[in-house]
């Protein structure tokens, strides 16, 4: 075999010499151009081939004997290998060659990472199998995690952090509703802590009250009138609303704790609605479905109050922390028609769940058929034109607030800043303008521009630092 230096155009031209020989000990085969991660790679190679090997995770492959030589640049490179498999990366490899033959790519400057065991002959059926499946069976990272650190959900996580659910009379405890910006968060919160310490967490932090980002994508679509994309499932109702909600909020500065606020109390009623469909006598009698039922429900009953120019009271909802019984058992008589309409698709349409995820089936089937308020449910309503003046009035004033807030806090930073600095370096998010504002910090100069404000809050809330 020719010198494999570490450049594409190699790893292509030997899959091109051996197909699928080269993936045998590969637990999955190439899934074409069709998946995300494929389709990622080859946009990768098209538009920014030099971040190829900073983007791609890289190449996992086995040998039984390897033979290397030094070339003129003093580099290692191999010159012979024999039983070479490809165990992990099998998709990057034939997103190689289909880029270079089905595309017609230059890879000539396109690098990836290939991690090289070399296994004795006697051992390869043993070892290289479980080389395989370990290297395929790590966690999945979903473009939900991806997600997670994006400034718009920093700043989510933060208002559940600050924002405390108004007190009952007769309650000793305040608490909070916990927003799960990264998978995993509420469940580490309560680790390591001993029995008492637990029992405070819990207190603060109830589970009953514990919303993650795709359920929190599943809320506000079904209150926008989409279930159709919700019925699509849990990631591809999140990538929809990441793509046509979040990302038009970029830095989410224009969120305020009215919009928090109204996001947990559309929580707090989708998970009391899904509970009384359990509890239905009707759903009983007849199970299944019950996530679309909800979120058609949910969406039928918002767009009912709309069609009135109102909105639901969320505020009210909020302030009590539960739903009117009222209103509870009216929706709860509207999913029941949605549970029928659902259960009665066209005579060409045979799964119910793909049913729900098309458009049609909101569109010509749902909406408009149910939701519409009763005189005891019109109650339950406000002004469109109240419901935004509110939260107009709670962005400004939110706004407002956090300037002056994080501007008074700045003199608490001044004897951290240095710390800040190596801290941000340390973990490779320092910025030129982060590190402008902290060496005016740290130099007791607080005029920071706005842009140096910006960098710098996030830079702060990526650390987790309180100022």
């Amino acid at each position: 075999m020719e010198d494999l230096a570490g450049d594409c155009s190699v790893l292509a031209k030997v899959f091109a010499a051996f197909g699928n020989r080269l993936l045998e000990q590969n637990v999955r085969t190439y899934l074409q151009a069709k998946t995300g991660v494929n389709k990622g790679i080859l946009r990768t190679i098209a538009e920014e081939p030099g971040m190829f090997f900073a983007y791609n995770n890289g190449v996992t492959a086995t040998a039984s004997s390897v033979q290397t030589r030094r070339l003129p640049s003093g580099a290692l490179a191999i010159s012979h290998i024999k039983d070479f498999q490809v165990v992990n990366g099998g998709q990057t490899t034939a997103s190689l060659l289909y880029a270079r033959d089905g595309l017609g790519r230059n890879l000539d400057h396109v690098y990836v990472q290939v991690k090289l065991s070399v296994v004795e002959e006697d051992r390869l059926a043993d070892v290289v199998p479980r080389i395989s499946e370990y290297a395929n069976t790590q966690n999945k990272v979903s473009l939900a995690d991806l997600a997670s650190n994006s400034p718009v959900q920093i700043r989510i996580e933060r208002f559940s952090k600050e924002v405390s659910v108004p007190q009952k009379a007769g309650e000793l405890h305040s608490s909070k509703w916990f927003y799960e910006r990264a998978r995993g968060q509420y469940k580490n919160l309560f680790s390591y802590k001993t029995p008492s310490e637990r029992k405070k967490l819990e207190l603060m932090y109830p589970k009953t009250r514990l919303v993650t980002k795709t359920d929190l994508a599943k809320y506000e679509l079904s209150f926008d009138g989409r279930p159709q994309h919700v019925s699509e499932g849990a990631q591809k109702c999140f990538n929809r609303y990441t793509t046509s909600v979040l990302a038009k909020l970029g830095d989410g500065s224009s969120l305020s704790e009215t919009w928090f606020r109204r996001a947990m109390a559309k929580a707090l009623l989708f998970i009391d609605l899904d509970e009384a469909v359990q509890n239905s006598s009707w759903y009983q009698a007849d199970r299944g479905y019950k996530a679309q039922i909800v979120t058609y429900t949910i969406a039928a009953c918002a767009d009912g109050f709309r069609a009135k120019a109102q909105q639901l009271d969320l505020d009210r909802i909020w302030r009590e922390q539960s739903v009117p019984s009222a209103l509870l058992g009216w929706m709860l008589e509207q999913a029941r028609l949605v549970a029928d309409i659902l259960r009665s698709p066209p005579d060409n349409v045979r799964n119910i769940s793909e049913f729900a995820k098309r458009d049609f089936c909101w569109e010509q089937y749902v909406r408009g058929k149910v939701g519409v308020p009763s005189e005891t449910a019109a109650q339950f309503g406000v002004s469109i034109e109240e419901y935004c003046d509110e939260a107009r009035q709670g962005s400004r004033e939110g706004a407002m607030n956090l300037e002056v807030d994080f501007d008074v806090a700045l003199f608490g930073l001044v004897p951290r800043a240095n710390d800040i600095i190596t801290q941000a370096q340390k973990n490779g998010i320092a910025s030129p303008k982060n590190i402008s504002a902290l060496t005016k910090i740290a130099s007791g100069r607080l005029n920071l521009s706005k842009g140096e404000k910006t960098a710098l809050k996030y830079l702060l809330e990526r650390l987790e630092i309180e100022c």
